[in-house]
């Protein structure tokens, strides 16, 4: 089922709390790439991506975002 951009922005939902159900890495790192070939003005592209699965950096990470659940529970930042 198809949406329309506006469809799919008044059906998004926030994500809590993450289930241990492993990702895929690969999709994972797709994402990351589509991300960003976004285009923007004048094509500067101002960001940076960085893909983090390492449990220590996990939890140093999840301390550092006031240890919300969803960043406690994230299998990957």
């Amino acid at each position: 089922m198809e949406k329309t951009v506006t469809e799919a922005i008044h059906y998004r939902r926030s994500t809590r709390v993450y289930k241990a159900t492993p990702l895929d890495d690969y999709k994972v790192k797709e994402c990351l790439k589509n991300a960003s070939l976004a285009p923007t003005s004048s094509n500067l592209q101002l960001w940076e991506f960085y893909h983090v699965t390492d449990k220590t950096t996990l939890k140093q990470l999840a301390t550092a975002c006031f240890n919300q659940s969803t960043a406690k529970t994230a299998q990957q930042l």
